[in-house]
């Protein structure tokens, strides 16, 4: 028993020092913390203020209100008129868009029209 350290590889070298500290704990005391990572909250807090914003939106815009149609009146509530609002801009926009692209596509040379016979 000439070497007591046999057997146990590096950790039976550094001694008591070693077995003292657990394994996964920092080695000094005092030292600087590790940075905290803040990206990994940007999109849940995002996430978020948005819900709090459409609870906000529809708790506020829930007065009631008439709406003149052509042919006739009709009473609902401020959210469901703004939300209508939307999907018709959306539906108009969508409609300009398909309306340029055939144009476009209508006036374009065919690639054909070019070539000797």
């Amino acid at each position: 028993m000439a070497n007591d350290d046999q057997g146990r590889g590096e950790q039976g070298r550094r001694g008591d020092q070693a077995a003292a500290t657990p394994r996964g704990a920092p080695k000094t005391f005092g030292g600087k913390p590790p940075p905290v990572d803040w990206r990994k909250w940007i999109k849940p807090g995002a996430w978020g203020l948005l819900a709090l914003y459409a609870l906000a939106f529809v708790l506020l815009n829930g007065e009631q209100h008439d709406v003149h149609f052509l042919f006739f009146t009709a009473e609902t509530n401020t959210i469901w008129l703004i939300l209508f609002a939307m999907a018709l801009g959306a539906g108009l926009s969508e409609g300009v868009r398909m309306w340029r692209r055939r144009v476009a596509y209508r006036g374009a040379p065919d690639s054909d029209s070019g070539r000797d016979a």
